[in-house]
C-alpha cells in the first residue's frame, strides 16, 4: 500500500512550465529570510519524528512575501467545465507574507539537482505536507530538496494560530492569489538558493500537490501559468 500511495503521489508532480529554465523568469521574486522566534520550530497539522541530521537532512523554515496577482479568463469570459482555459492576470494586486518549509541535504554532494516544491495539504484545516510524510523515504535515498508553501488563505490563519509569536507577520489576501504565490516560491528556487538551498545549485524545479479538491494546479498549468 505504501509503494501504490508514493507512486501516486510522485505521478503526480507537476512541472512548473520554464521555470526549469533559470534564465527566463516567469515570476516576480519573492523576499527571503528564515523564520525564526516563537516555539522556534514550524508549526505543521502533522509531522513526523524523524532524526533528521541521522540521515543527512536538515529541515529549515523561511518566511517569503511579495505581491501577487490574480488570473481570469481572457476577455472577461467564463472558464469551460473542461478545464482548458486561457487567462490573463488581472490589474490589480495584493501584498502577502507566507512560510515555506525545507527539506534538504546537508551535503551538497548528497543532492541530486532537483527541487520539488509543494502546495500544502488544508483537509485538516491547518497545513500539513502529505508529500513528505509519504514520501520521505524516497526523497532522502534519492537526495531530493522538498519546499512544503503555505499556498491556501486557511492554512496560513492556522499557522498564525498555532503560534503567534512566529508568525505574527504573515497575510493572506485570498486563495485567487495563491497560483502566483506558488509560482513566486518556484521562482526563489532561482533567485534565492543561497538563502533557501544554503547554496546548493538546483538544476531542476517540480511542483506538487496532494488532495485535487484543495490542489487546482492541473487546470492552472493547462492555462499557461508557471
Amino acid at each position: 500500500m505504501h509503494k501504490v500511495t508514493t507512486a501516486c503521489l510522485l505521478a503526480s508532480i507537476l512541472a512548473l512550465g520554464a521555470c526549469n529554465d533559470r534564465g527566463d523568469r516567469r515570476a516576480e521574486v519573492p523576499g527571503v529570510e528564515a523564520a525564526s522566534g516563537g516555539m522556534a520550530q514550524p508549526a505543521l497539522a502533522a509531522g513526523l519524528q524523524l532524526p533528521m541530521e541521522s540521515v543527512g537532512y536538515r529541515e529549515d523554515e523561511f518566511i517569503l512575501s511579495g505581491t501577487a496577482v490574480f488570473y481570469m479568463a481572457k476577455g472577461g469570459g467564463a472558464l469551460a467545465s473542461d478545464g482548458e482555459w486561457a487567462v490573463e492576470a488581472d490589474e490589480g494586486s495584493a501584498p502577502y507574507v507566507t512560510r515555506a518549509i525545507v527539506y534538504r541535504p546537508i551535503k551538497a554532494e548528497s543532492f541530486n539537482g532537483t527541487v520539488i516544491v509543494e502546495w500544502m495539504n488544508v483537509t485538516s484545516g491547518s497545513d500539513s505536507s502529505p508529500v513528505w510524510i509519504y514520501t520521505h523515504n524516497e526523497l532522502i535515498r534519492e537526495g531530493y530538496v522538498l519546499i512544503s508553501l503555505s499556498a491556501q488563505a486557511v492554512g496560513v490563519e492556522s499557522t498564525k494560530a498555532m503560534d503567534p509569536s512566529r508568525y505574527a507577520r504573515l497575510q493572506h489576501p485570498g486563495d485567487n492569489y495563491s497560483y502566483d504565490m506558488f509560482s513566486q516560491a518556484g521562482q526563489a528556487v532561482w533567485d534565492h538558493a543561497e538563502i533557501l538551498l544554503d547554496g546548493l545549485q538546483p538544476q531542476r524545479l517540480l511542483g506538487a500537490g496532494e488532495k485535487w479538491p484543495e490542489l487546482p494546479t492541473s487546470t492552472p498549468m493547462a492555462a499557461g501559468l508557471d
